[in-house]
């Protein structure tokens, strides 16, 4: 047990970094290869935030874990919200655009009901339900469409507040090519190894405790990779750039149900059980709970929304646990 645990928590730190390393070895060689920072930001970093979860369901998936994998990015998108969003309007006022409620949050609201329509063929008829090849394409397609939103906002001047893309503009470090590939690679290597300790440690706790794989992935595991957006969205509330730390949580979600299951159902179809597909409709009602919180506190997310959304948060793994 505890050298499951010793070998999981390994995992985490090898795939956190291994992101890190590869996402400022890859933007050094953009930059040095004269490659415009938004560019930048809308792959390279973009991507990077969500690498993690994609490693862990691709990982998971060859592993033959499925419910790991994708039990870790709905959990992650219900801890953003709930427990990241929660601890950073602790910590101080949230404030955001009128753009972030009226496109942005909606967007990723209609993005979740997508997942969770596809996810539920028995209403087609199917005996099972099954998020296949052809629904992965969708979604692709989905997020092409939310990447060229992105873009096109980042040509306007946009009101204050209402900078999602910015999360996604960002100066890059410039480091030379004898530093910068081998980061890259490094950081390549990491997430492949990291991503292995991570799901074995996981797959041995879960055996050991009783507590069914989906259980873990959608706990341990997404907290675990939500690690980069939570210490993003700390970060930002601290440097007052609330709008960015929204727009980075909104972000990402948009990012792991679009791109990461995309890709991994493309990869291969995933099996949807009952109980996951219960978690995917609370992945839907948790960017609808900050919309209603953020409508009715006047674009603002104040200290006492982030102890609700902890509460419901703590209560929404207790109920995991319980029903486990």
């Amino acid at each position: 047990m505890i050298e499951a645990a010793a070998l999981f928590v390994l995992g985490l730190v090898i795939l956190l970094v291994g992101a890190e390393g590869l996402v400022r070895g890859a933007s050094s060689i953009a930059a040095r290869s004269s490659i415009s920072p938004l560019v930048i930001g809308l792959t390279i970093v973009a991507f990077g935030t969500s690498t993690p979860e994609l490693v862990i369901a691709l990982t998971a998936i060859f592993d033959q874990s499925t419910d790991i994998g994708i039990g870790n990015i709905i959990g992650s998108n219900i801890a953003n919200i709930l427990f990241a969003l929660g601890i950073a309007a602790v910590m101080g006022t949230l404030a955001v655009g009128q753009s972030t409620i009226k496109k942005e949050i909606p967007f990723l609201v209609t993005a979740s009901a997508v997942l969770f329509i596809m996810s539920f063929d028995t209403l087609l008829g199917r005996s099972v339900n099954v998020i296949d090849r052809l629904d992965g394409a969708l979604l692709l397609t989905l997020f092409a469409l939310f990447m060229w939103y992105v873009y096109k906002l980042s040509q306007k001047p946009a009101p204050i507040g209402t900078k999602l893309f910015q999360a996604l503009r960002f100066t890059p470090k410039s480091y030379p090519y004898l530093i910068s590939l081998p980061m890259t690679a490094a950081g390549l290597i990491g997430l492949m190894v990291g991503a292995t300790f991570t799901v074995d440690g996981a797959e041995i706790l879960a055996r050991a405790a009783g507590v069914p794989e989906l259980v873990v992935g959608l706990t341990v595991v997404a907290v675990g990779t939500s690690l980069p957006e939570l210490a993003t969205t700390v970060v930002a509330v601290y440097r007052r750039k609330s709008d960015l730390a929204v727009g980075n949580i909104v972000g990402s979600n948009i990012f792991n149900i679009l791109w990461v299951v995309g890709v991994t159902s493309v990869v291969s179809p995933i099996a949807i059980s009952e109980t996951l597909l219960l978690n995917i409709g609370i992945a839907v009602l948790a960017p609808i709970v900050l919309l209603a919180a953020l409508v009715t506190g006047k674009l603002r997310l104040n200290r006492l929304a982030g102890v609700v959304f902890l509460i419901l948060y703590a209560l929404y793994v207790f109920y995991l646990m319980a029903s486990g």
